[in-house]
């Protein structure tokens, strides 16, 4: 329950930075003392800079790529099982030689 509550959290800012680059550059924005910071989460490079400048982080064309790839693997994962046929399994498979397993 929690991890599917985290992923909806995950997925739904994923969804506003997709469709937004405004909301992006917002979200990744802290005002504090006067002036605003970027929070470090989505660099490319990491640093031990104390601050972290806009150039340091991802595009928003990057975290569009970012989010359609994370997208297709998820949808890898929850259609796979649904292609395999565990539903209905042919009978004569699961009879082996004098042994039957129904």
């Amino acid at each position: 329950m929690i991890l599917g509550r985290f992923l909806l959290g995950l997925l739904t800012d994923l969804l506003k930075w997709h469709q937004d680059e405004q909301q992006y550059l917002q979200d990744n924005r802290v005002k504090g003392a006067g002036k605003a910071a970027y929070l470090p989460g989505l660099q490319l490079r990491w640093t031990n800079k104390p601050t972290v400048a806009i150039s340091d982080l991802a595009k928003w064309s990057e975290v569009q790529q970012f989010n359609r790839k994370c997208h297709r693997k998820l949808a890898k994962v929850f259609v796979s099982p649904l292609r395999l046929d565990f539903a209905h399994p042919d009978r004569s498979r699961l009879s082996t030689g004098s042994h039957r397993l129904y």
